[in-house]
């Protein structure tokens, strides 16, 4: 009876077992679409990388914006080029000026009163022309006695390095550097110039900023109209402030990369509208970043629009419509090839 048992066991298997394991196969196998179709969110065409083809053609389903990266592009540029070169000033001839000059003027009076004794004279006179010798202008002892009028030593000084001041913050070019617009880093015609760490807040024309011997006379019509009164020899200021009257801008690249870039940034987006039924791309179209940026936008659109109930309708549909084709692909193989469904490998 025990052998009979086992025998008529061993005819009759276990229909359940494979069964069982198919249903399992089959529910793993609509989990994993599923998954791969919504895992990665909603968006349905972003994959897609730039110079990829396209897989199918893609019409806007609704109007909506995205950024013109083409006209962003050029708007950021034009933001950018609109920023005139900076340049900062050089301080320290100016600093050697002022220097070379209080120590002029200081030795002039002490040496003014020397003059009146005769036999002092002429060692005098040879200690001024060794001062002007040193500090290389091309002046007489007189012609500096003259510019520093006994009583008035300290007004002319100041009146002095004030007008060297002023000509010199407003920037000196040499004629070359002006003639080529500093070799082309000025060639919008306007530059800026940083004291120190203050940028001033108004371009500069290139044609304002003064060449050595404009800034020199300019100098000099300062000098002579704040002290009339002395009749200051023009030709005698001239050879005074023209060996410190030189060029005096450098070219500051990091900070006008930095203010380019900031403008850069602050530049805006421009946006552009594509319609309902425009073709975003067709298939086997090369994607570009444009294409991209639409696509994107256009999903974003579409998530907008969608409410959360409708979502959850269409993951129910296309849930529902997996598990029909799925049903469906069964029914074949029991049809056409019934043995593979008995096979677990």
């Amino acid at each position: 009876a025990t052998f009979a048992a086992k025998t008529a066991g061993q005819d009759n298997p276990k229909p359940r077992r494979p069964l069982l394991l198919n249903l399992s196969i089959g529910l793993l196998l609509w989990l994993a679409l599923l998954g791969l179709f919504y895992g990665g969110g909603t968006l349905r065409h972003t994959n897609l990388s730039p110079g990829q083809r396209a897989p199918a053609s893609v019409i806007a389903s609704v109007s909506f914006e995205c950024i013109d990266l083409g006209h962003t592009e050029l708007k950021a540029l034009e933001a950018a080029e609109s920023i005139p070169p900076v340049f900062s000033l050089n301080e320290r001839p100016l600093q050697t000026a002022v220097h070379s000059l209080d120590k002029l003027f200081d030795r002039i009076s002490q040496l003014r009163l020397r003059t009146e004794e005769e036999d002092l004279r002429a060692e005098v006179i040879t200690s001024i022309e060794d001062i002007l010798y040193l500090f290389e202008l091309p002046l007489s002892a007189e012609e500096a006695f003259a510019l520093s009028p006994e009583g008035q030593e300290e007004e002319v000084l100041t009146v002095v390095k004030d007008a060297l001041r002023r000509v010199w913050s407003a920037g000196i070019v040499a004629p070359r550097e002006k003639e080529t617009s500093f070799h082309g880093v000025a060639s919008g015609g306007k530059i800026q110039l940083r004291k120190s760490q203050d940028i001033q807040s108004e371009p500069v024309e290139m044609n304002n900023v003064m060449l050595p011997a404009e800034a020199v006379e300019a100098a000099v019509q300062m000098i002579r109209q704040r002290l009339i009164p002395l009749e200051l020899s023009s030709e005698s200021l001239a050879a005074l402030l023209r060996p410190w009257a030189v060029p005096n801008l450098q070219y500051d690249q990091e900070t006008t990369d930095q203010l380019r870039a900031e403008a850069q940034q602050g530049a805006g987006q421009v946006m552009m509208k594509v319609r309902e039924g425009t073709t975003i791309v067709e298939r086997g179209e090369p994607v570009t970043t444009q294409i991209l940026e639409q696509l994107r936008a256009h999903e974003r659109r579409l998530s907008q629009t969608e409410s959360e109930v409708d979502r959850r309708l269409m993951i129910l549909g296309n849930s529902s419509l997996l598990m029909a084709v799925l049903l469906i692909c069964v029914g074949l193989m029991r049809i056409g090839c019934p043995q593979v469904l008995r096979q677990r490998s």
